[in-house]
């Protein structure tokens, strides 16, 4: 206990001892973090907020029946803020980004061809742009830059490829419905001409037989129209993919670097670094 204590003593008087000597490390080093951050490009952030929309919205029973429409909720779960993550996430929309917002000249990237400068870029933007599921169940997009209108532009733009790209999704979904629809009527066309031409040549029990069946392809016939009618308005009019809590906007000041927080902060570390090398010093002597 009384080694303990004297050393203590010894280190604290080694500490006055060498205040001067301190101070002289902490201030320098706290001017040369000033003169770095005022160096230091500023940075501005820029985000948005979106939830993902209820994909049972896609159903056409929700569009053209009442009672189903209330069962459905206008947002969706964590699987389809997920998808939602997923598609920002695609390469090809990094490099979509980078062409449209001449984001090689930006990072300055190098190559022998504009394709690789290109992907190189677009590799510096996914490690920028970046995506993150809150707590609250919303999926947040933001990334840095050195232009806060280009921080706000990218980050909307991304979600303008998510939706693009959800879109393209369910459109091709609901053409590849209709293309199979559009042949099932064709057929059932045919179907019901030829028992039409069947039924004059045919007896009085089988024409009744043949009535039968060309009733029940017809009703079919006109459900498939129903149906594809239906789908021509849903093609037309595509359900929401996301819904937008709050879009990016350019920022009002640089939030990095935070200037004080960096010259404290190594004028802090200068102070604990000076007093181990202090300490360790005068204890080899």
């Amino acid at each position: 206990m009384q080694s303990a204590e004297f050393n203590a003593v010894g280190a604290i008087a080694t500490l006055k001892a060498r205040w001067k000597t301190l101070l002289f490390l902490v201030l320098t080093t706290m001017v040369l973090a000033t003169v770095a951050v005022f160096i230091v490009p500023p940075y501005y952030k820029s985000s948005a907020r979106l939830v993902a929309a209820n994909p049972l919205l896609a159903d056409k029973a929700s569009l053209f029946h009442e009672n189903i429409r209330e069962l459905y909720s206008q947002f969706g779960s964590g699987d389809d803020l997920d998808r939602l993550m997923g598609m920002g996430m695609l390469g090809d929309h990094y490099q979509e980004l980078v062409t449209e917002f001449d984001l090689v000249n930006y990072y300055q990237t190098s190559g022998d061809s504009l394709p690789i400068q290109i992907a190189k870029a677009a590799k510096r933007l996914q490690q920028d742009l970046r995506f993150i599921r809150t707590d609250e169940g919303q999926l947040e997009i933001y990334i840095w830059t050195k232009d806060k209108q280009l921080s706000a532009n990218i980050v909307n733009a991304m979600i303008r490829l998510i939706e693009k790209t959800g879109s393209a999704i369910l459109l091709t979904y609901y053409q590849t419905n209709r293309e199979q629809l559009d042949h099932a009527i064709v057929e059932a066309e045919k179907t019901y001409r030829s028992l039409a031409d069947s039924m004059r040549r045919a007896d009085a029990p089988q024409a009744a037989l043949l009535l039968a069946h060309q009733q029940s392809v017809l009703q079919d016939l006109q459900q498939y129209r129903k149906t594809q009618t239906e789908l021509q308005l849903i093609s037309s009019q595509l359900p929401a993919l996301l819904h937008v809590l709050q879009a990016a906007s350019p920022a009002v000041r640089a939030e990095r670097p935070d200037k004080p927080m960096v010259i404290l902060a190594s004028g802090l570390a200068a102070l604990l670094f000076g007093t181990v090398l202090v300490l360790l010093s005068d204890r080899k002597k």
